[in-house]
């Protein structure tokens, strides 16, 4: 377990600290630079295809459905090696939308009628079905648009070819910021890639949360714009417990949060 791991101070006085205030999902407090995190979007070109070209395009797509279905299967085999299964099973939701046969059909329907490329399809498709989820007043199912579009990401990906290199370099001594977090990113993480996580979106019952408790990482999300506001290597405080993200910490600052994270390490310790 790494909630209260540190690593190496900031130059004092660069620049003022700033304190960001979100929501505590996974406790613990954490000390490092900042790992900016964009997850890749790969742009989609529109464009139309021959007659002659249609069922091959349309293999193309079910090529990438099988593709994104091993990934995903492949990402859930190492999460349950990390948590339990029940955190696994949360990209159920994943393989649920691929195996869907009326949204398959839908996708394979629109190539064959409007003779469309499969990457314009798959983006069209899944952002309808995601609205029409983020519609809905339940704020968990809301939260499902997250995994729609992380599947459309994947399909879309698996198309075009080529790594999502995002995470490249993470190894350990980071706390990442970014955004948001794709469900089936954050499930490939760990305490052995990342100290902590600060998103500017989530909630208590986001993906990124129930994860990053499972494994065991200091989270705050709900951030709003820290994704903005904060710098590749900034040196950062992450307090999961309080949902504060120390920017350029003060001297102060640091023996604040670095006694409460020698007491929680006391805490767990327990008594000598």
């Amino acid at each position: 377990m790494k909630s209260d791991d540190t690593a190496a101070s900031p130059d004092d006085g660069e620049f003022p600290p700033v304190r960001l205030k979100g929501f505590g999902v996974s406790p613990g407090v954490v000390m490092g630079p900042a790992f900016m995190l964009f997850p890749d979007q790969v742009a989609v070109v529109e464009r139309h295809i021959g007659a002659d070209a249609v069922e091959s395009e349309v293999g193309r797509l079910e090529a990438a459905l099988a593709e994104t279905r091993r990934q995903i299967q492949a990402i859930q085999v190492d999460l349950e090696s990390k948590t339990s299964l029940g955190e696994a099973s949360i990209l159920d939701a994943h393989l649920m939308v691929l195996d869907d046969p009326a949204f398959v059909e839908e996708m394979a329907g629109e190539i064959r009628r409007d003779r469309l490329n499969a990457e314009a399809v798959v983006r069209n498709a899944t952002e309808r079905y995601a609205a029409a989820v983020e519609s809905v007043r339940d704020e968990y199912l809301r939260e499902r648009a997250a995994d729609i579009r992380d599947v459309a990401r994947r399909i879309i990906r698996a198309l075009v070819g080529g790594e999502d290199n995002a995470t490249a370099g993470l190894d350990g001594r980071s706390i990442l910021v970014a955004p948001d977090l794709p469900p089936s990113l954050t499930a490939s993480l760990g305490p052995d890639r990342v100290l902590g996580l600060a998103t500017d979106a989530g909630s208590m019952t986001s993906h990124t949360a129930v994860m990053a408790r499972s494994m065991e990482i200091p989270a705050v999300v709900g951030l709003h714009d820290a994704s903005t506001r904060i710098s590749p290597g900034d040196f950062l405080v992450l307090d999961g417990d309080r949902g504060i993200v120390v920017v350029n910490p003060s001297p102060a600052d640091l023996d604040e949060f670095g006694r409460m994270a020698e007491e929680r390490r006391s805490i767990r310790a327990g008594p000598a």
